[in-house]
């Protein structure tokens, strides 16, 4: 099976450039170039049952949040993961279909 040509790898970073080539072709690092707009600490909290998650660029709810302000917070951040999740379909689907092409261009 032949590799990619860098005319080939070119013409993939035009169509997706929010495909890490790296990854595309090494299987190394993470699939999207983008920066993920949540964070998890480096090193897991001693006594900690569950990671400290910290959303990045908003304000903390805090105890005097009203319960439909922190519900309608809850859901701003459900749609942001579902938008997430969907991206990642689309990816892996895009990633299967590049595959695919790859295969067909080396026969």
């Amino acid at each position: 099976m032949s590799k990619p040509s860098f005319d080939t790898l070119e013409k993939i970073k035009a169509q997706y450039p929010q495909v890490d080539l790296e990854w595309l072709v090494m299987g190394k690092g993470q699939p999207l170039k983008a920066a993920t707009a949540y964070s998890l600490p480096a090193q897991p909290v001693p006594g900690a049952s569950e990671p400290d998650i910290k959303l990045l660029g908003k304000p903390e709810l805090t105890d005097k949040t009203s319960p439909q302000a922190a519900l309608a917070e809850c859901q701003k951040e459900l749609t942001a993961w579902k938008e997430k999740a969907e991206t990642y379909r689309q990816l892996a689907e895009d990633r299967q279909t590049i595959i695919e092409l790859m295969k067909k261009a080396a026969r």
